[in-house]
């Protein structure tokens, strides 16, 4: 009996058994990959609904794709935007053993940054590696990642809105570990994650927010009840609150005496108008009104001066008004009494200034006629001594120094008046030129100088100045006198002396010998000529004080120095 055809068949029907076989094993495989996978995908979705925090979900992220999925190493990394464009590790979990410390992975479009991890960041996309051994593009990581028995690689983008900023790297102990159906799902569980993470982040920033608006308000309540100026919320017109300075500056005891009245029974009747525009005002621009003042009754039946502003809020969820005012009654009293003293002084200048220009009118007629008189007193003087002989000439050469006294006394006044007339404006004067013009007066003495170029900032009187000093010395040093005039410079300023070989100044008399006029301890008209030095030498910028011409020997002369500022 033939049996060949027979065998043939069961042969058959071996093979076809052996490839159903295969084929149960295969999907029975792919089945159990899927089912991981699921089981992955449902325990990391549980973990992102639980999740509070940022940093614990990415690390139960890694552990469950570890512990459920049986892989040996999962990580999460996020895109720096930094020069280098690193990917920076967040979470792991598996054996890493120190891996990703060292791996130094980037998104950027370079050596290392075309592993998975820089790929699906900068593409978008779930990136392979089928086989790390031969993939050339894991060429900077190879050995560590073939060393810690990882064969196949898998980097899912994290998304959110369109843009990608990070990526979730799962490895295997096996090539091509990662199919079809579980990359899709694979990818979903990276986007369920993505979601999981910003939908933290979200509450995080919300709970920060609420946070931060719950200090500010706190902050807000303690500023307002500790401020100084008076706060109201109002709705309607009618108030809901008020801080302690409001109840105080309204006459309250407390703030049940204000709240639930209508805020217009404060405002005095005619600041009605003015109070209207200004909430209409802030009310249709939604702007804060500028401050203005408004009279303001109080609970106890006073009308005070309030300076007042508003601005619209909410309150308790609703619209409403603050307004912020502060009592300025006292500020309104002093500046009603600053304005009567300033019109009372104002009328006072004035009469001042009137009697100022009649006491100049006298005082000039005055000069004029007594200069006059003193004029034609001293020539008659010189007729008696031409024709007067032996003590009577005496007496009326006496009188004749008298008369030039008084002569001298009225052009020491003139001179004090012409100082306080003048600018207070100094302007550049040729030194040189003022000094000259004074020694040229004294004629028939000696006195030595030896010229300047400097220029100093003075006035027109400053030749006064010199003619008292050179006159002093000359009038007090007897016939025999020898005068020095010289000029130094030191910081910006000239030193200017004037020494004579005189009967010099005591040292108990240096300080008040510019001080006799002030302090009356002279004779008549003595004492001015020193007086006006100082004055001028001071509105000239200056200083002026005596020496001994030879130090601790006064009774050799003296040395009146001062200083000038020099032009530019």
């Amino acid at each position: 009996m033939d049996v060949t055809g027979r065998e043939r068949v069961e042969e058959g029907h071996e093979r076809a058994l052996e490839e159903l076989e295969r084929r149960v094993e295969e999907r029975t495989a792919e089945l159990a990959r899927v089912n991981r996978t699921l089981n992955i995908l449902r325990e990391c979705n549980r973990a992102v609904v639980r999740a509070k925090e940022e940093p614990p979900l990415l690390q139960e992220i890694c552990r469950i794709v570890v512990d459920v999925g049986g892989y040996p190493l999962a990580w999460i990394g996020f895109a720096e935007q930094d020069a280098a464009r690193a990917v920076r590790p967040v979470a792991w979990a598996g054996f890493e053993n120190g891996y990703l410390k060292t791996a130094d992975i980037s998104w950027a479009d370079a050596e290392r940054g075309r592993g998975p991890a820089g790929t699906a960041i900068r593409s978008g996309q779930p990136d392979l590696s089928k086989d790390i051994r031969t993939d050339p593009r894991f060429a900077p990581w190879r050995e560590e990642v073939v060393r810690r028995g990882y064969i196949s690689a898998i980097a899912l983008p994290l998304r959110e809105s369109g843009r990608v900023f990070g990526a979730l790297s799962i490895y295997a102990t096996v090539p091509d570990a990662f199919h079809p159906e579980e990359v899709d799902l694979l990818m979903e569980l990276a986007d369920d994650l993505a979601f999981g993470i910003a939908s933290v982040r979200e509450r995080a920033a919300r709970n920060r927010a609420e946070e931060a608006q719950r200090e500010s308000e706190e902050r807000y309540g303690s500023l307002v009840e500790l401020m100084p100026d008076g706060v109201i919320v109002y709705q309607d017109d009618v108030i809901l609150y008020v801080n302690p300075a409001g109840v105080r500056i309204a006459g309250g005891k407390g703030p049940e005496d204000l709240v639930g009245r209508p805020l217009d029974r404060f405002v005095h009747p005619e600041g009605h108008d003015l109070v209207a525009l200004q909430v209409r005002r802030m009310q249709q621009e939604g702007t804060v009104t500028p401050l203005f003042e408004q009279e303001f009754l109080t609970l106890d039946g006073r009308t005070i001066w309030v300076e007042v502003t508003a601005a619209p809020i909410l309150y308790q969820g609703l619209p409403s008004t603050v307004v912020v005012f502060r009592d300025v009654t006292g500020r309104k009293q002093a500046e009603e009494a600053l304005v009567r003293h300033a019109e009372e002084l104002a009328h006072l200048h004035r009469q001042l200034e009137s009697a100022n220009r009649e006491a100049n009118l006298y005082l000039d007629i005055l000069t004029h006629d007594i200069g006059n008189t003193e004029n034609v007193s001293n020539l008659y003087a010189d007729l008696l001594i031409d024709t007067l002989k032996g003590e009577e000439v005496r007496y009326v050469k006496k009188l004749q120094r008298s008369i030039q006294k008084s002569i001298d006394i009225l052009r020491t006044v003139t001179t004090i008046r012409r100082i306080h007339q003048a600018s207070p404006e100094l302007k550049p004067i040729d030194l040189d030129a003022v000094v000259l013009g004074v020694i040229e007066n004294v004629p028939g003495r000696t006195i030595h100088y030896d010229g300047t170029q400097y220029r100093v900032l003075a006035g027109d009187l400053l030749s006064v100045v010199f003619n008292n000093l050179i006159g002093n010395a000359v009038r007090f040093g007897g016939p025999e006198v020898v005068v020095a005039v010289r000029v130094a410079e030191k910081d910006g300023f000239v030193r200017v002396s004037v020494e004579d070989t005189g009967p010099g100044v005591p040292d108990d008399e240096k300080y008040a010998i510019f001080h006799r006029y002030e302090q009356q301890k002279r004779g008549v008209g003595e004492g001015l000529g020193l007086y006006l030095v100082q004055i001028l030498v001071e509105r000239y910028g200056g200083k002026v004080w005596v020496e001994d011409r030879v130090p601790g020997r006064p009774e050799e002369g003296a040395a009146f120095r001062f200083t000038l500022r020099i032009a530019p």
